[in-house]
């Protein structure tokens, strides 16, 4: 049997993706939606330097969720619940994606941090907070990260 908590690489990133999409029919993980579909739909609601920003950036950004008010961005983290009532570790993020998110917000959008936290048995707890409310830790970039 495989247990998901030790699970090295992107692949319980991914996982925590897809259990946060499930909590809406409104969220759109961006690595799974064609960037160009979501441009024919949403950019009548979008300015245009919210058009480049999303153009620039689409595969950066975990999710997207647009309601009446807001134009959310999330970053999607992954984390054991066995550690959620203990001391808060920080939450690992590279500077150009703590850069991204700061970024975003000066062209209207609301950058959110959505944490997955992943109990026994496939049971899972959603807890969203402000971007800038959130304890990080800057990381080593990743290999994919512009210079």
């Amino acid at each position: 049997m495989y247990d998901l908590n030790k699970l090295k690489g992107s692949y319980k990133g991914n996982i925590a993706e897809c259990m946060f999409k499930l909590t809406s029919d409104k969220i759109i993980i961006n690595k799974f939606f064609n960037k160009n579909k979501f441009m024919e739909i949403f950019s009548k609601y979008l300015t245009n330097d919210q058009i480049e920003f999303i153009n620039n950036n689409w595969y950066s950004i975990d999710a997207v969720e647009f309601n009446q008010k807001e134009k959310v961005l999330y970053e999607i983290k992954s984390k054991k619940a066995i550690y959620a009532n203990k001391t808060q570790w920080p939450l690992k993020i590279t500077k150009n994606t703590f850069d991204l998110y700061s970024r975003s917000k000066k062209v209207g959008f609301i950058p959110k941090v959505a944490i997955v936290w992943f109990h026994q048995d496939w049971k899972y707890d959603i807890e969203i907070k402000q971007f800038e409310s959130v304890h990080w830790s800057i990381d080593k970039p990743k290999k994919w990260d512009k210079k």
